[in-house]
């Protein structure tokens, strides 16, 4: 008897420890993502409409007022948009192992900074920073 109480108090301990563990803030602990930008005055501001209609943007580093739609599960892609829902959204693709972003950004305000860039699909950005705005 004393060894089924024993561990049936082991198991609500575990279980509440692991109930505590959960909680907290859902959000992001960290307000950036990626190496700090050494030259942000070499970043032009662009929208995600205008990297798809102005050509001259190809190959250029640009500085995006955004909302994040879509985050990889690992971390290492995700698709911005102008507006929350828009259905015209830019697929934003990170340094190679420079950094990752975690799912909760999903449906956050960001700035991101990147390089456009051309893809077999289309316009990409070459991701270099995500900055959280609220």
């Amino acid at each position: 008897m004393k060894k089924i109480s024993f561990v049936v108090a082991l198991v609500v301990l575990f279980g509440a420890i692991a109930i505590l563990a959960s909680c907290g803030s859902s959000g992001p602990q960290e307000k950036t993502f990626g190496p700090p930008i050494e030259k942000p005055e070499e970043y032009q501001p662009a929208t995600v409409e205008q990297v798809f209609a102005d050509p001259e943007l190809m190959d250029k580093q640009v500085v995006m007022d955004v909302y994040v739609d879509e985050v990889c599960p690992a971390g290492c892609w995700f698709f911005i948009s102008d507006k929350l829902g828009d259905k015209v959204r830019l697929y934003v693709s990170r340094t190679k192992d420079s950094f990752t972003v975690p799912e909760s950004i999903k449906g956050l305000h960001v700035k991101v900074y990147g390089k456009v860039t051309a893809s077999n699909t289309g316009e990409m950005l070459e991701g270099h920073r995500v900055e959280l705005i609220d």
